[in-house]
């Protein structure tokens, strides 16, 4: 279990060491990951991502994500906050986990809005859609985030210098070996001339 625990830690690192900025685009690394309504452990359960699913993280907060919700995600509001097209009502209306004010609100949508409304019950409370803006809440452990563009094109950009670096070497190497090839093949060259010179002076 610690092994497991320091290898959370080192994913954690490494995905937050390349997202330095939000939001930022990742990768879900577990199985089916818990979508929660607040960072912690005993905040009720929205859904879940599934392993290699890409996720927009928004936030960090003490270990935990905050991401975009997928549109399967649903929450409820109260009947009074929307009319029967789905238009919100009122300033700040929150989404709840179930159907009551018991329930944690984790996310709060503007006057004007729309949302798809799926169903009401009979106790004055109607389940919708999350909006595309919607947020809750990760394990960080458990999400790879992306490198920001920036890195990338300084990365890119390194690439590109070390490539036309190592061009440029081996270019100077095959000069040198050509220079050297011409020398050897002087030197030659002035050697069979004396030679034929001292097989001249000896037939004289």
């Amino acid at each position: 279990m610690r092994i497991k625990a320091i290898a959370l830690v080192i994913l954690v690192m490494l995905g937050l060491a390349f997202a330095a900025d939000f939001p930022c685009q990742g990768k879900v690394t577990g199985d089916n990951l818990v979508i929660r309504a607040k960072p912690g452990v005993h905040f009720e359960k929205l859904g879940n991502f599934t392993r290699g699913e890409q996720v927009t993280a928004v936030s960090l907060q003490d270990g935990w994500l905050e991401v975009r919700l997928p549109s399967r995600v649903r929450a409820w509001v109260t009947s009074d906050s929307v009319d029967d097209t789905g238009e919100v009502l009122r300033d700040a209306c929150p989404l709840y986990c179930g159907p009551g004010i018991v329930f944690t609100s984790f996310y709060k949508v503007k006057r004007g809005s729309h949302l798809q409304v799926i169903h009401s019950n009979a106790v004055n409370w109607r389940l919708v859609k999350v909006p595309a803006e919607a947020t809750a809440w990760v394990n960080a452990a458990f999400v790879l985030l992306d490198e920001p563009a920036a890195d990338k094109t300084a990365k890119a950009e390194d690439l590109k210098n070390a490539a036309a670096q190592k061009a440029a070497e081996e270019l100077a190497r095959r000069k040198a070996d050509e220079e050297l090839a011409r020398r050897k093949a002087e030197e030659e060259l002035a050697r069979r001339k004396a030679d034929e010179e001292l097989a001249r002076r000896k037939a004289e």
